[in-house]
C-alpha cells in the first residue's frame, strides 16, 4: 500500500520502508505513507469535466478501487457494463493514453454492495498486482507481461465474505500480505455458527508467487463479526516492523518473516453478531488508530509486544460516531474522519483524541471514499460524483464543492502523484492539475 516527507506524526513512523524515488508516487491505495497523505504543490481548489483537466478516460465499468500510480503509469481495475467481466489497465499518467488492458476473469457475479474490482492494484514501479473480489490474484510486469498467477480459494480456502472480498494487499519489501478475515459464508452453517477456521494471514513472495507463511488468526468473534473488508499495513517502532491486521473484534500485529502474532489489541468489547469491519487502521506516530464497526467509537493504542491488549488499554477512545466506511486520514499532526452517511468531517488530534471539529460538510450524497491529502489540502469523493475539498488543519472549512457527476454510486478515493489529482467516478478516471504539473 512509497514516501513523502511525511507529516510530523506518520512520517518518522513509516519512513524506514518507503523508497524516496517514491517520492511523486501513489503505488496503494493510501498513498506512499499508507495513511492517505503524501506531499504535492499547487493542487487545485478549483476544476470541472473541463477546467483544470489534464486529461480524462472512460472506465469500461465501475470500481470502488483507488488507482495506483508509479514511474508514469496509472493501474486500475474495473469490471464491464456487464459486470461479469474484471479487467486490469495501466494508462499512461502523462496523456492518459491507455498503455494496455487486459481481460482477466469472466463469469463473475458480484454482490448488491460489492463490484468484484474493488481491491486496489499495489506496484513498485517494475511490477503490478491486481486482486479481484473472484480470488484470482494476478502479477505483471510494468508493460503488461505475465508472471505468475494464483486463485487463492484454490490454494488456500475461500476467501469469499458476506459483501465480497475487498482487501487492499500490502506489497512491502518484495512480499505481498493478504488478510482473509471471514466467517464461512459459503457452507450451509448458520450464522451463528461460523468459527475462524477459515481467518488467516498470507505472505507471498512477489517475484514467484511462493508461499513464504500462512498463518492461522484466531479470534473469538461472533457471527458477521467475522468478516472484515479492511486491509493489512506495516507497522514499525523501534526498528521493527510488523504488519497490523484489524477485524474480528482485534487488531493484531504479525512478524515480517514467519507471521507470528506479536501483539494483539481487543477493539469491541460489545462483539455483536452483526459488527463486520470496514475502515482500515492507521498508524499515527507510535499510535495504531482504529474505527469500531458499524462507526462507533474511535480509539487509539500503543502496540506491547507478547501482549493481548484490553479496549480499556487504549491510549485514547473517542465516544461519538465516526465512520462506517471510510478509512482515517493521518495528515500534518491531525486525525481526519469523515462519516459518510451523515456526511460529516470529524478532525482530533491524533496523540489524545481531543476533538478540534466535527462538522457537515453539506455534501450532495453520502461519501464511500476515504480522504486523502496533500498541500494543505482534503480531498473526497461522493457517490454522486462531487468532489468536497476541505481545509487540512484543525480549523474547518470547505474550500469547494465541484460536480463531476456519475451514473452509478462512485465509492474510490482520490489519488495524488506528480502534483496531480486522479479522480476515479463510475464512468471516468479524471487527472486533474496543471498540465506542467507531472514536468
Amino acid at each position: 500500500m512509497k514516501i513523502v516527507n511525511l507529516v510530523v506524526i506518520a512520517g518518522l513512523a513509516l519512513g524506514l520502508f518507503v523508497a524516496p524515488a517514491f517520492a511523486a508516487d501513489w503505488p496503494n491505495w493510501r498513498g506512499p505513507n499508507h495513511d492517505g497523505s503524501t506531499v504535492a504543490e499547487n493542487l487545485p481548489t478549483s476544476f470541472s469535466t473541463t477546467e483544470n483537466v489534464v486529461w480524462a478516460a472512460d472506465m469500461p465499468g465501475v470500481s470502488s478501487a483507488t488507482p495506483a500510480i508509479a514511474d508514469g503509469r496509472v493501474y486500475l481495475v474495473s469490471n464491464d457494463e456487464t459486470r461479469t467481466k474484471l479487467s486490469g489497465m495501466c494508462l499512461d499518467a502523462e496523456n492518459g493514453k491507455v498503455l494496455w488492458s487486459r481481460e482477466f476473469v469472466t463469469g463473475t457475479n458480484p454482490t448488491s454492495r460489492n463490484d468484484m474490482a474493488s481491491c486496489s492494484p499495489v506496484t513498485d514501479g517494475e511490477y503490478v498486482y491486481f486482486l479481484f473480489g473472484s480470488s484470482d490474484l494476478f502479477a505483471l510486469d510494468k508493460d503488461g507481461n505475465d508472471r505468475w498467477s494464483m486463485n487463492l480459494t484454490e490454494n488456500f480456502g475461500a476467501i469469499a465474505q458476506g459483501h465480497g472480498y475487498s482487501s487492499t494487499p500490502l506489497l512491502l519489501n518484495g512480499r505481498l500480505y493478504i488478510q482473509i478475515l471471514r466467517g464461512e459464508w459459503e457452507t450451509d452453517l448458520g450464522m451463528k455458527n461460523h468459527t475462524d477456521a477459515d481467518s488467516k494471514v498470507i505472505c507471498l513472495d512477489a517475484e514467484t508467487g511462493g508461499v513464504v507463511w500462512n498463518i492461522h488468526r484466531p479470534t473469538d468473534a461472533v457471527g458477521e463479526s467475522f468478516d472484515s473488508y479492511t486491509s493489512p499495513i506495516p507497522y514499525e517502532r523501534d526498528g521493527k516492523t510488523v504488519i497490523a491486521v484489524m477485524g474480528g473484534d482485534y487488531i493484531t500485529g504479525h512478524d515480517l518473516d514467519t507471521g507470528e502474532e506479536q501483539w494483539r489489541h481487543f477493539h469491541n468489547p460489545r462483539q455483536g453478531m452483526m459488527d463486520r469491519l470496514i475502515p482500515s487502521p492507521v498508524v499515527a506516530g507510535d499510535l495504531v488508530v482504529g474505527l469500531q464497526p458499524r462507526g462507533v467509537d474511535g480509539f487509539a493504542f500503543s502496540p506491547a509486544e507478547g501482549k493481548t491488549l484490553t479496549y480499556e488499554d487504549s491510549a485514547w477512545i473517542f465516544h461519538e460516531k465516526t465512520s462506517d466506511v471510510a478509512t482515517p486520514l493521518v495528515y500534518d499532526g491531525n486525525l481526519f474522519i469523515i462519516n459518510g452517511a451523515r456526511k460529516q468531517l470529524i478532525c482530533l488530534d491524533p496523540k489524545t483524541g481531543e476533538q478540534h471539529y466535527y462538522e457537515d460538510l453539506d455534501a450532495d450524497s453520502r461519501i464511500w471514499s476515504s480522504p486523502t491529502a496533500a498541500d494543505g489540502k482534503i480531498y473526497a469523493l461522493t457517490e454522486d460524483g462531487q468532489v468536497i475539498i476541505a481545509a487540512a488543519s484543525d480549523k474547518f472549512e470547505v474550500i469547494n464543492r465541484i460536480n463531476l457527476g456519475s451514473s452509478a454510486p462512485s465509492k474510490a478515493s482520490i489519488a495524488i502523484a506528480n502534483n496531480r489529482l486522479f479522480i476515479r467516478t463510475a464512468n471516468k478516471l479524471y487527472c486533474v492539475g496543471d498540465a506542467n504539473a507531472g514536468d
